[in-house]
């Protein structure tokens, strides 16, 4: 965090942003940390919505299971467990926004070549700390695209309790959220509609 924390003026926008995103991270500072905040803000800001989110309101999936998912979990404020940050990761940093009271949807992606234009920038810095600099200072337009996209929650994707509750007719663990799986037996899990599929039985025999 010293590091990157240096970088940032104490009257920089992203100061205390940048710094919370930090502190959840661990104190790990890195590119992708600097790159996951200033999507977070642009996405806010492209949506005019204030963040953190408190009511729900926002919903996010990340492209991205690495550093920058961190960054952009603690600046919107959307949580797995809140049910409105989810995953589909494509090895990209990149996300989705959701706006769910205007039904607003934008896609934010991180623009090729941005190593090079840092070190280009900097190029007396090592090699983390061009692109921190170059990423705090690059106008958004340089760093990222925005792409309005067509995007709705489906009944099972819906913050809040559970809409439906079955249970497996293999293992007897419940399933939330209309995740399980039609058979002829019953209703299963993923796990166990999957193990039924190949030898071995099923995933409560098997232990997993």
């Amino acid at each position: 965090m010293p590091l990157v924390a240096s970088m940032v003026p104490r009257d920089h926008p992203l100061d205390k942003t940048l710094r919370i995103a930090l502190a959840f991270h661990g104190g790990h500072a890195c590119p992708g940390m600097v790159l996951g905040a200033r999507l977070a803000v642009t996405a806010g800001r492209a949506l005019e919505l204030t963040l953190p989110d408190r009511r729900k309101r926002l919903f996010v999936t990340s492209e991205t299971d690495r550093c920058g998912a961190d960054a952009i979990q603690t600046i919107t404020g959307c949580r797995p467990g809140k049910r409105t940050m989810e995953f589909s990761d494509y090895g990209k940093l990149a996300a989705r926004f959701l706006d769910t009271e205007t039904g607003r949807a934008i896609r934010v992606a991180t623009r090729s070549g941005l190593r090079d234009i840092a070190w280009k920038r900097f190029p007396d810095a090592d090699r983390h700390a061009s692109q921190m600099r170059a990423y705090l200072e690059l106008p958004v337009e340089e760093l990222f695209s925005i792409t309005p996209t067509e995007w709705s929650l489906g009944l099972y994707e819906q913050p809040g309790p559970p809409i439906r509750r079955v249970e497996c007719a293999d293992c007897s663990e419940e399933v939330s959220d209309g995740r399980e799986v039609p058979a002829a037996r019953g209703s299963l899990c993923q796990p166990c509609a999957d193990s039924s599929q190949v030898p071995g039985g099923t995933a409560a025999q098997r232990g997993t």
